[in-house]
């Protein structure tokens, strides 16, 4: 692991100097297999990982993932938390953690990032539903295994990223897309908007596929600035 992480092939395939030092904080959910958990910590080399153990989990691997990250990463601070598993559970832990890290360390949220490689099912759908819901980057390490399904094979790993991109000139409102207020969208907030030579725009003006709420979730997590009419 430690060859992995430190050598230059991997390291130019996974981690550039600028994501490294970019993500500050990784929340793990931990289920039976260990390695590319520690191989994942051991790249990103975060001030702070967030273990999320599920039952079987944490009575089975928790002191050897905890002490294979504290050997490998020294000054990465640990935390851990055993949940239920199930996928509200796992949604509430990943905003409960992230809020705690944005107000207690003054992270930004594309500083942090959620690493989907392990875990139940379960915890990996509200793992990931918590991070698209909040604008967080999620990551996995994919790995060929040989033909029984058993072993990893050494040398095929490759990072699967779903980073967050903020468009620092994206302006996104919401408000009701009534007739009585075209005027103030177009007039009150939108021109002096643009006239910042900022991108102004609401839902209903974008192209998409999909549902409209994920749209707004979508365009929420992007803009660099929100304004809300709510009068």
């Amino acid at each position: 692991l430690r060859r992995k992480a430190s050598s230059d092939r991997i390291t130019k395939r996974f981690i550039t100097p600028a994501r490294q030092d970019k993500y500050k904080a990784i929340l793990l959910p931990v289920g039976f297999t260990i390695p590319p958990l520690v191989l994942m910590t051991a790249l990103f080399n975060p001030e702070r990982v967030h273990l999320v153990f599920s039952p079987e989990g944490y009575s089975k691997k928790r002191a050897d993932l905890v002490e294979y990250i504290r050997q490998y990463c020294p000054n990465t601070k640990v935390t851990e938390k055993k949940i239920s598993g199930e996928t509200s559970t796992m949604l509430e832990e990943v905003q409960d953690r992230c809020k705690e890290m944005l107000k207690t360390a003054g992270y930004k949220e594309t500083q942090l990032a959620v690493d989907l490689t392990g875990g139940k099912k379960t915890m990996i759908v509200g793992a990931q539903k918590a991070a698209e819901y909040l604008g967080i980057s999620t990551f996995y390490l994919d790995v060929d295994y040989d033909e029984n399904g058993e072993y990893a094979i050494p040398g095929t790993e490759s990072l699967i990223a779903n980073e967050a991109v903020i468009d620092q000139n994206l302006v996104f409102v919401i408000m009701p897309f009534s007739p009585e207020f075209d005027q103030i969208y177009q007039q009150g907030i939108k021109e002096p908007i643009s006239n910042l030579g900022l991108n102004c725009m609401r839902a209903d003006e974008d192209i998409y596929l999909g549902g409209i709420m994920k749209r707004i979730k979508e365009l929420i997590a992007k803009a660099n600035l929100v304004v809300a009419e709510i009068s």
